[in-house]
């Protein structure tokens, strides 16, 4: 079980109020975890990788969270794989919201550049790209799911298919991440030729990195798709 809610003093006298938003964990078996229920965190088998346990909590009441003449959805895209945030374009925004064919091209780049789209004007429709397909690493990551991290913020749906639409209803504010998750399976090399071992290893037996010397044939064991680092 994980604390609900964290209480912050400020050196002003006022109180910040933190809510609990998920938990994701990498390196057990599952791999990736994640949990938006406080009362209900991963369950996993530990081997031998190192463990991983991200915890994240949001602001929902205190100085300077809700601005008085502005709204809008704060989205991001999160790797679940990797436990961190992806800089890379992850959303279209369609308004009026509740349809996916009239693009909003101002708050598109907005959503993907600053991760911000604003609902001053009109509601938005935020609707998540399948795959990362610019990602840095190699495969991409699919889309999981939309996480709404102020699950008690009204005029905020997810649906649309797979639930990759987060609809945001005018003058109203959210806080969202898209998830994305790595379902490739590793690559496992179980059993290594007789004239690739050279390749493979080094003299102080030490896996070689792709390019070092000897390492030519090491490109043979890249899985299909792979870039030029092999990875």
């Amino acid at each position: 079980m994980l604390q609900k809610d964290w209480i912050v003093d400020n050196p002003d006298g006022s109180q910040l109020t933190y809510q609990f938003a998920f938990v994701n964990v990498t390196g057990g078996d599952p791999s990736p975890a994640s949990s938006t229920d406080p009362n209900n965190p991963p369950a996993i088998q530990i081997g031998e990788d190192p463990v991983v346990v991200l915890v994240v909590y949001v602001p929902v009441e205190g100085p300077g969270i809700a601005p008085a003449n502005d709204s809008g959805a704060t989205i991001d895209a999160f790797d679940e794989s990797t436990n961190l945030l992806v800089d890379d374009d992850f959303v279209i925004a369609y308004a009026p919201p509740g349809q996916t064919t009239t693009k909003d091209a101002e708050q598109t780049t907005s959503g993907n550049v600053s991760g911000w789209v604003d609902t001053w004007s009109t509601g938005e429709t935020i609707a998540a790209y399948p795959r990362i397909s610019e990602y840095t690493n190699n495969p991409s990551p699919d889309f999981d799911k939309w996480v709404n991290l102020l699950p008690s913020s009204e005029g905020v749906t997810i649906g649309g298919t797979d639930n990759a639409d987060l609809t945001v209803s005018i003058k109203t504010s959210a806080y969202a991440l898209a998830f994305y998750k790595n379902n490739a399976p590793p690559l496992v090399i179980e059993h290594v030729p007789p004239h690739l071992t050279q390749a493979l290893y080094g003299p102080d037996g030490q896996l070689l990195a792709p390019g070092d010397k000897p390492g030519a044939p090491l490109q043979e064991q890249r899985p299909q798709g792979a870039g030029p680092e092999g990875v």
